[in-house]
């Protein structure tokens, strides 16, 4: 069905209205790869930003943090953070440190960075939309929480709206 786009937004071919900042962005969000046309221009990264398999640029600092920020997971990949991940049952410390989970939030600081204590410690923030601003799910950690988009749905780049 077709609809009336605003002005900040483009009219894909499947008539579906998408951000004008969606346009030729290394992501086909219409789903019909009108926002992706052959014509688009793409711009090289910078040196701050890391460069995704799939042609997008996305800060160098978002690599290798359990985020799949580069759309095609090529930011996340095993031969680009070898050492990054902990064995299955150990939480990673903000330092790459690996401590067991059972020793997570525990009153003592087992991370050299502290990192496993932080004051969120018990905190279910998923228990407030106002805490943690998910806007469709959240799942709460041990100490923190992430947000999930439903089905169908992409999360976006503030890791807590979905689209």
């Amino acid at each position: 069905t077709r609809r009336n786009c605003s002005s900040y937004q483009f009219q894909c071919a499947n008539g579906l209205c998408v951000p004008q900042s969606y346009v030729c962005d290394h992501d086909n969000d219409c789903g019909d790869g009108s926002d992706e046309p052959a014509s688009c221009v793409y711009r090289n990264c910078t040196n701050t930003e890391y460069p995704c398999e799939n042609g997008r640029c996305v800060s160098r600092s978002a690599t290798c943090n359990g985020y799949n920020d580069c759309h095609d997971n090529s930011d996340e990949k095993l031969s680009l953070c070898p050492n990054d991940t902990c064995p299955s049952g150990q939480f990673q410390c903000r330092n790459k440190e690996c401590i067991p989970y059972e020793i997570v939030c525990n009153g003592v600081r087992n991370c050299t960075d502290g990192s496993d204590e932080p004051s969120s410690c018990g905190v279910n923030e998923c228990a407030s939309s106002i805490l943690s601003g998910c806007e469709h799910d959240c799942i709460n950690t041990l100490t923190s929480f992430r947000c999930t988009c439903r089905t169908g749905y992409k999360l976006a780049s503030n890791q807590k709206n979905c689209w």
